[in-house]
């Protein structure tokens, strides 16, 4: 009896200390490009990396496309990608509409919500910031409007002035505003 319960204890210590190490690592995300349809492998690079969920339909996601452009040339020492998850939105749909933006990088076909899921990703725009050292730094919201236009803070941009200052972001959590990334539903 005592040897069960010590082997369920060591057990349960090595799957906490795996956990524990999987939230220091940097995430990659991989899959095929929505835009040219060439597979995609993208990792933290320089300072970090931002992951970023958008939609091809959500009104939000689209008031922050000129904004993300921005700091993406802006902020070369962090690595950008994005990510579409929507269940709703077609292949077709996704590569007419984020060609039109011509971001300058990869936004990655989610098409079972893996990528979303594993982030815990729920509206778009969402976004999160990993440091070069493995430290997730910032998710939320890229603003504190729905439209960009309107916003009186913009997170994403101040989180990554932060971290470029070597500070760590004034915002570590804020809420995200836009619109829900439809899943399929369960059985």
């Amino acid at each position: 009896m005592i040897k069960k319960i010590a082997l369920r204890f060591l057990f349960l210590v090595v799957a906490l200390s795996a956990a524990q190490l999987e939230a220091l690592v940097p995430p990659t995300v991989a899959g095929r490009d929505a835009v040219t349809g060439k597979e995609q492998f993208v990792q933290s690079s320089g300072q970090g990396l931002v992951v970023v969920f958008l939609s091809a339909k959500c009104p939000c996601s689209k008031s922050h496309m000129g904004e993300l452009a921005e700091l993406a040339k802006e902020y070369k020492e962090f690595q950008f990608v994005g990510v579409h998850s929507n269940m709703d939105e077609s292949d077709e749909l996704a590569k007419n509409y984020f060609s039109e933006f011509k971001l300058p990088f990869p936004v990655i076909r989610d098409p079972d919500a893996k990528i979303a899921d594993r982030f815990k990703a729920a509206k778009t725009p969402h976004v999160f910031v990993w440091a070069a050292s493995a430290e997730p730094m910032f998710q939320g919201g890229m603003s504190d409007s729905k439209d960009c236009a309107d916003a009186g803070r913009r997170y994403l941009r101040e989180a990554l002035s932060d971290l470029r200052a070597g500070k760590t972001p004034r915002e570590r959590s804020v809420r995200t505003l836009g619109c829900a990334i439809s899943r399929r539903k369960s059985a």
